[in-house]
């Protein structure tokens, strides 16, 4: 059975009820998981950017997908974000398939990926090489642009393009100075 990591957010109206009637919420809703097929492993209430965190154990993506549906129909709980949890071994041997292929990143890929992302640690922190190297990556294209348009604005300047008469021969409308 897959495990996966949900992490979800009580709405106002959710919290609001809680303080009428407080109860374990985790309690119930593993009950009601169990009913569908899934089982719940662990869940806490958390104080920060979720409020709520659950592992839970499904028979195949299809239920989980089907159980957070439901649940997220409800109203109670927005925000939710899953995350397919692999067992360790599972893992290593994913990372074994992977050595078998023969993958190149293309180079103008690679420079794409560092300018549009900002790297994490684990502590949540900044990685300042792969930031920097980001940093600089704009500020090249950004000057690439720049000589561009200068010599766009040049070759318009030489060929005398800025004040020539346009028109279409075809329409027989007058010349259009620019």
């Amino acid at each position: 059975m897959a495990k996966f990591l949900v992490k979800a957010s009580y709405s106002s109206e959710a919290w609001a009820t809680q303080i009428a009637n407080p109860q374990n919420r985790i309690e119930i809703v593993g009950k009601q998981m169990e009913a569908m097929g899934c089982k719940l492993l662990d869940g806490y209430l958390a104080f920060g950017e979720d409020d709520l965190i659950i592992i839970v154990e499904a028979p195949d993506n299809e239920t989980a997908a089907a159980m957070l549906i439901k649940v997220a129909s409800s109203g109670a709980i927005n925000n939710i974000s899953t995350t397919v949890l692999i067992d360790p071994q599972d893992g290593v041997d994913a990372i074994k398939k992977a050595g078998d292929f023969n993958y190149i990143l293309h180079k103008t890929t690679r420079y794409k990926i560092i300018a549009s992302k900002v790297y994490y640690n684990s502590n949540k922190k900044i990685t300042s090489s792969n930031f920097i190297k980001g940093i600089i990556c704009l500020i090249f294209i950004v000057f690439l642009i720049s000589i561009f348009e200068g010599a766009i604005r040049i070759y318009m300047a030489k060929n005398n393009l800025f004040r020539k008469k346009l028109m279409a021969p075809e329409t027989g409308f007058e010349p259009v100075t620019r």
